[in-house]
């Protein structure tokens, strides 16, 4: 799932023009913090990394973007075990998800 338009929509107790703040901060911040990611990963800097996909992952839980939640967790087991190479390789599954997130919520908030 992309993202879970009715789970956010609770979260922020249906408050339309606090989840449009939201999803554009979101929107906004997710490449720098992508790019942080494979900066650290390709210097094999599996704590960093770590550290940079729980946030990652956190930040999507909170915006209930469940595709780019999982491909996070992911990342963050693999810099645990670190798994450095195997994290990057998983960094274009991560932004695969966030173009989709993205086309997705512009589709359906017209913005």
């Amino acid at each position: 799932m992309v993202f879970d338009f009715r789970d956010f929509q609770y979260r922020v107790g249906n408050d339309i023009d606090l989840l449009r703040i939201i999803i554009v901060t979101f929107v906004e911040e997710m490449p720098q913090k992508i790019k942080q990611l494979e900066f650290s990963l390709k210097n094999n800097n599996a704590n960093e990394s770590h550290l940079i996909a729980h946030t990652i992952k956190g930040l999507a839980v909170n915006v209930s973007a469940i595709n780019i939640s999982k491909e996070a967790k992911t990342i963050e087991r693999f810099c645990k075990e670190k798994n450095c190479e195997w994290a990057l390789q998983k960094v274009e599954s991560l932004k695969d998800e966030y173009k989709k997130f993205v086309k997705y919520v512009e589709h359906i908030m017209h913005y």
